[in-house]
């Protein structure tokens, strides 16, 4: 099984402004999820907003910042 390099995902979008994107692979699917949830309502306030796309062909998660 192939090793994949974990990207910290909180200090990632934290930096993200908004029409940037990240990229994670696809075995932290979950928790990047979950951290987007988290933010929408920590960030609510200064209209924190970002768009999930999963990638079963490429193993990716992408992240894009909205707002």
């Amino acid at each position: 099984m192939e090793q994949v390099a974990k990207i910290p995902i909180s200090p990632t979008l934290r930096k993200l402004k908004p029409g940037e994107k990240a990229v994670f692979p696809i075995e932290q699917c979950s928790s990047v999820t979950a951290i987007v949830s988290k933010f929408r309502k920590d960030l609510a306030r200064i209209g924190w907003d970002a768009d999930i796309k999963s990638d079963t062909k490429e193993y990716t998660v992408t992240v894009f910042r909205t707002k």
